[in-house]
């Protein structure tokens, strides 16, 4: 069995949508596991089709393995599970850190349901669900700010003054991300600009990036970028250069919008109240049955309602 790598994306999307979708998906699985209620998806604003997400993994997947199609939900959910758990290991082990002394940030609609078993496969002790979780990529994404990155390459070696290419590759790169901001509708005073320089001794094959510690218009500007890029390799490697010459390869531009408070770009939390009235008037049950390796009845209730120092026995569902 194999688990993506493509996404059925949102149209189609899972079979249980009822919007086409022919293959089983991750969503249609949890719905056959009870990890997703049908009945109160998105809110109480979409029902899933229980039967299409049946039908799609009986036909595709439990038939052709010989499989109960609860067994089969649960294979495919274990299958994804097991590559993030293979994930975690290439971005923690493989890099020299150690995932048991983490906590895991459970964001992204999907992740939830998965949370406490990729914890678990990890040796992960603690689970952070931020409240804003199911849209905390949206929410990421309405308040980021702007930003541009130019560059241009020079090629010249670091004297006590800039040379006569310098002024006029910084009017360039200006020019450039002044205009994409006017483009994104960044209003002249609300910019930021950050300028740094890529620099390397003669017999050095990679670049250090340095910031420019002073405006690009002062005469002892390439003095002060020499002195801050020799801070640089003994801060890395443990050693430096001072005697050599430098070569300065690019010059870099990143503009930015400055930052808003969050406040001032969305008020998320507008709804939550409304969706808790939603889902009390949809359905009052506080137990649903769940197939993992067999059924259990699992507590449920919303999660908004967790308070802190809370303990549960599971296994539970916050909705």
């Amino acid at each position: 069995m194999r688990v993506g790598p493509h996404s059925a994306g949102a149209k189609p999307g899972p079979a249980c949508y009822g919007l086409g979708g022919q293959e089983p998906t991750i969503t249609d699985a949890a719905v056959i596991m009870g990890l997703l209620d049908s009945s109160i998806f998105l809110g109480g604003r979409m029902a899933l089709d229980e039967k299409l997400a049946y039908e799609a993994i009986e036909t595709k997947i439990a038939q052709p393995l010989g499989l109960s199609v609860p067994e089969a939900a649960y294979a495919i959910y274990q299958v994804a599970l097991s590559l993030m758990v293979d994930a975690v290991y290439l971005m923690t082990v493989k890099k020299g850190y150690d995932p048991r002394l983490f906590a895991l940030a459970a964001v992204g609609g999907a992740l939830l349901l998965f949370a406490t078993a990729l914890a678990a496969g990890v040796g992960i002790q603690e689970v952070v669900v931020p409240e804003l979780a199911p849209v905390f990529c949206a929410q990421g994404l309405h308040h980021a700010c702007f930003q541009i990155e130019v560059l241009r390459s020079l090629f010249e070696v670091l004297g006590e003054t800039p040379g006569p290419s310098w002024n006029q590759v910084v009017v360039e790169l200006q020019r450039q991300a002044d205009q994409e901001l006017s483009r994104l509708g960044v209003s002249i005073d609300q910019r930021e600009y950050v300028w740094s320089a890529d620099l390397k001794y003669p017999d050095q094959h990679h670049e250090i990036n340095t910031p420019l510690p002073c405006s690009t218009n002062d005469p002892t500007v390439w003095q002060q970028l020499a002195r801050g890029f020799h801070e640089n390799p003994h801060r890395l490697y443990g050693y430096s250069q001072p005697e050599k010459p430098l070569e300065l390869v690019n010059l870099r531009l990143l503009a930015k919008e400055k930052e808003n408070s969050f406040q001032d770009r969305i008020e998320i939390r507008a709804g939550l109240e409304k969706t808790r009235e939603t889902l009390d008037a949809l359905d009052n049950k506080k137990l649903q049955s769940v197939y993992l390796r067999g059924v259990f009845s699992a507590d449920r209730d919303l999660w908004q309602d967790l308070n802190l120092g809370m303990r549960l026995r599971g296994p539970a569902l916050k909705r």
